[in-house]
């Protein structure tokens, strides 16, 4: 399928959120909330106009970072994707759609604010994250060395076995801390969520960094005492 075929496919998808609100336009107040606390609290209010705004700016982004994503053999200096293969097209639908869904979350707790439903909206976030952490270690483990998308650290840049290795075990702790974190989400109160998804998100994705510079570092000595073994 063409890169433009899919592109168009995906606008789709993006815009969906903004023909929504399109829809139950007349049915809003002329104030709505637009940005929420971690439990879900209205912390400012503004017109229709400024919540279609941010929702349309966020498809924008979501449109805009997907087609990067298809594109990134054109630009990437390392030349690892000679092609939008699978791999590239899997990763720019999964951002798609998982930014997709986060706008209509955001726009589900604008709409529905005085609602009960409302009170769950921040875990429900939540969850969608964690599924995204679960939905990247499924693909990343066979993203090539590039510099633009992946665990881009000094020591991954510098070594495709450093680079190998990090996303092998990134993988991992990505797919199962994703799918642990939406297992504790599920049955842990909401007034503990954040704190939980915070302490979760920072574990999971600062092991794979450490795990890179460990890795790289005991690559570095053992090449140094070879050289110094020869000498």
């Amino acid at each position: 399928m063409k890169k433009i075929t899919i592109l168009m496919l995906q606008l789709l998808v993006i815009v969906s959120p903004i023909v929504y609100l399109l829809i139950i336009w007349n049915r809003l107040p002329v104030s709505v909330p637009i940005h929420f606390d971690s439990n879900s609290i209205a912390d400012k209010f503004g017109t229709k106009a400024e919540l279609l705004a941010i929702i349309a700016f966020i498809g924008v982004v979501t449109f805009a970072a997907s087609g990067f994503i298809l594109n990134i053999e054109k630009i990437d200096p390392k030349r690892k994707y000679d092609a939008p293969g699978n791999l590239l097209i899997k990763s720019s639908w999964t951002l798609a759609i998982f930014l997709t869904l986060i706008n209509f979350l955001a726009l589900r707790l604008s709409v529905q604010y005085q609602s009960e439903a409302t009170h769950s909206g921040g875990k429900f976030i939540f969850l969608l994250v964690s599924m995204f952490f679960v939905a990247l270690g499924n693909l990343m483990n066979n993203i090539k060395p590039n510099y633009f998308i992946g665990i881009r650290t000094p020591w991954t840049l510098e070594s495709e076995e450093v680079w190998r290795k990090t996303h092998h075990i990134g993988s991992k702790i990505w797919f199962f801390g994703g799918c642990l974190l939406f297992i504790l989400l599920l049955f842990i109160p909401q007034v503990w969520a954040s704190k939980v998804f915070i302490t979760f998100i920072m574990i999971i994705s600062l092991t794979p960094i450490a795990y890179s510079y460990l890795i790289f570092r005991k690559k570095h000595y053992s090449n140094m005492n070879s050289g110094t073994n020869k000498s």
